[in-house]
């Protein structure tokens, strides 16, 4: 490996599209057999361009050709005539890649010239590709691997590159030569002073999981920009260094791996590609919270007597924040975006479509409840996520929600949370929910043994039950269905600014609105100190008030919907 063809090579494969793996090779200063084992062992897919080639276009390899899986072992059964009938003989145009890791390793490692392949995946789509022959030889320097793959591959060679330097004492700066140095601070290191600044804290505070995980983050950047170097050799201008650094970081950072198709990639890798791409960055507001962060790690450790001096004091203030009002963050769904939404399969038939297999796939009972629970109760999603049947309650002839972290006897829950004190509320149910069934549903549910609302929801330590159920909305939703890029304005939360848009028309008073919302009251004193939260009978008439501009939403199916609860819970145990 050529270490400096190495830091070299990253223009050339920034593009998309796919490379031969000995000019990656050539590019990278190393041979192919040495790049294409460390690139199999990685478990990185090869591909194979499918010209001269024939075969059979197929959708489901286990039913069309038999495929069977038997502990760690496969078994192919390819059947010519039979695939030749029902399929056809075809070339397909394009790369296709190995489906099997054992095809790639054999290609990888045998000392053969060729070897031998059979099944195969389209890489513009999820059909399969199986050649008619079983001739059919391949050669190891005619596979390829995607542009975005060989970028990953380089930044991890890259990493260890920048690991061997800082071992053998050599440090290169964008700027200025390289200097030899040699480490005689035998202080404790940043990444050990992070991870006891997070056990006290979180062991002390009441930082909330999606706080954690957010300073978390926080201080990953801190630790891969500066390097996990002795605490109490970090000068100020290292800080300062890290400080003009932040503006470089790309927006929406923890997509932008799956976005360029990376495994995983650094933060420096990050902030290299978006240079080279010219891709938008984090805000100053985002860059000042990244630097609160940082600075309060050094405030505690010089508390604690970990550092002498505090390199950090005061570097907060030197960035000028462009703040946004509160309204600007989330936009409300438009109209014809409720149109859309309210007009899929399972509002219009109140149930999915089952496979052949009859099977619900692509179908839980929370598509359908928790957009219409969202809309016309304004909840926030992990709150509509976590709700227990018992969380259902009547009072005083009125349903309502019970938005709340305690059991029935006041004791605080482990897997539920509120955003602050003020989420605890009583939102009474609209009566469009009532009549789509969820009382129906809630009595399905008790009767067949089930403790919470929506039990196929799988709870993640640091989102709650709402993580896979958000990732559902904005990503399958609202950008695979509905098309609506994820720029952060039109999510899951924008339902909540409909319904406190629809709200406000219904002529209620701040101080009932804020009850409803969740919100702290406003900062008038008598609003604050001398007013009494209202009562749900109080609160009702203005919740059966709001009017949407939505499709007529068919009744929700019980029977099918328990059948759809009962496949996505066999999805679940599959998960795990």
């Amino acid at each position: 490996m050529d270490s400096e063809k190495i830091k070299e090579a990253l223009p050339e494969l920034l593009s998309t599209g796919y490379i031969k793996l000995p000019e990656l090779a050539s590019l990278l200063g190393s041979d192919i057999t040495e790049i294409s084992r460390m690139m199999c062992d990685r478990n990185y897919p090869f591909y194979i361009h499918s010209e001269r080639l024939e075969g059979w276009i197929i959708d489901d390899l286990e039913q069309d050709i038999g495929l069977g899986y038997y502990g760690e072992e496969v078994e192919v059964a390819i059947v010519p005539q039979m695939l030749t009938t029902r399929f056809g003989i075809t070339r397909p145009t394009g790369f296709i890649k190995f489906y099997f890791e054992d095809d790639v390793r054999e290609l990888v490692y045998s000392n053969a010239e060729s070897h031998g392949a059979r099944v195969f995946q389209i890489a513009t789509n999820s059909r399969y590709f199986v050649v008619s022959g079983d001739d059919v030889k391949f050669r190891l320097r005619d596979a390829w691997v995607r542009r975005t793959d060989a970028q990953h591959f380089r930044f991890e060679l890259l990493e260890k590159v920048r690991k061997i330097e800082a071992v053998i004492g050599v440090k290169k700066r964008d700027e200025g030569p390289k200097v030899e140095t040699v480490v005689v601070d035998e202080s404790i290191r940043l990444s050990k002073l992070i991870e006891q600044y997070f056990s006290v804290k979180v062991a002390s505070s009441s930082w909330k999981f999606d706080q954690q995980d957010r300073r978390r983050k926080q201080a990953d950047i801190l630790l891969g920009l500066i390097g996990d170097v002795p605490s109490k050799g970090i000068s100020r201008n290292d800080l300062r260094l890290f400080k003009s650094q932040l503006e470089h970081i790309p927006y929406r950072r923890d997509l932008l791996p799956k976005k360029l198709d990376l495994r995983e990639a650094s933060i420096k890798e990050l902030m290299d590609i978006a240079k080279a791409k010219k891709l938008k960055c984090i805000t100053s507001n985002e860059q000042k919270k990244i630097l609160d962060g940082a600075c309060s790690i050094f405030k505690w450790a010089l508390n604690e007597g970990l550092l002498e001096k505090n390199p950090a004091a005061g570097l907060s203030e030197e960035i000028v924040v462009k703040r946004k009002r509160a309204q600007d963050e989330r936009c409300a769904l438009t109209d014809e975006m409720l149109l859309q939404v309210f007009g899929l399969e399972w509002f219009r038939d109140g149930k999915g479509h089952r496979t052949a297999a009859g099977r619900y796939h692509s179908y839980s009972p929370h598509y359908y409840w928790l957009p219409v629970i969202g809309l016309f109760s304004g909840a926030r999603l992990n709150e509509i996520c976590q709700l227990a049947l018992s969380d259902i309650v009547d009072i005083n002839g009125v349903w309502c929600f019970h938005v709340t972290n305690e059991d029935d006897d006041g004791n605080k829950v482990d897997d539920k949370d509120l955003k602050t004190s003020n989420a605890k509320r009583l939102i009474p149910v609209h009566p469009e929910l009532l009549r789509l069934g969820l009382k129906d549903y809630c009595d399905a549910l008790m009767s067949a043994g089930y403790e919470r609302l929506f039990p196929e929801l799988k709870f993640h330590a640091v989102k709650g039950y709402s993580k896979d159920a958000g990732k559902w909305f904005n990503d399958r939703v609202m950008l695979g269905k509905l098309n609506i890029p994820r720029d952060g304005k039109y999510t899951f939360h924008s339902l909540r600014h409909n319904f406190a848009a629809a709200l406000s028309k219904t002529g209620i008073v701040s101080s009932m609105k804020a009850d409803l919302m969740g919100h702290e009251r406003s900062d008038l004193i008598s609003e604050v100190r001398y007013e009494k939260a209202a009562s749900v009978n109080d609160l009702k008439p203005y919740i059966d008030l709001m009017r949407f501009e939505i499709p007529v939403i068919c009744e929700f199916n019980v029977a099918e919907g328990m059948m759809a609860l009962k496949d996505a819970l066999r999805r679940k145990i599959d998960k795990k």
